[in-house]
């Protein structure tokens, strides 16, 4: 049987001096890239983006 690892990323808003803010597209995929990459036990991911 193979070993499972479950991770838990959450992704939700920041407090800021004016308030409070939803997460850009931006600083959401950096969070899952990061979660991957930590899981992975890497310090690198090489990812390849196409367009269609």
């Amino acid at each position: 049987m193979e070993k499972c690892s479950v991770k838990e990323v959450r992704l939700d808003f920041v407090l800021n001096e004016s308030g409070s803010r939803w997460l850009t597209h931006e600083e959401i995929s950096n969070g899952v890239i990061q979660a991957i990459v930590g899981a992975m036990g890497t310090t690198s991911l090489k990812m390849s983006v196409s367009s269609s």
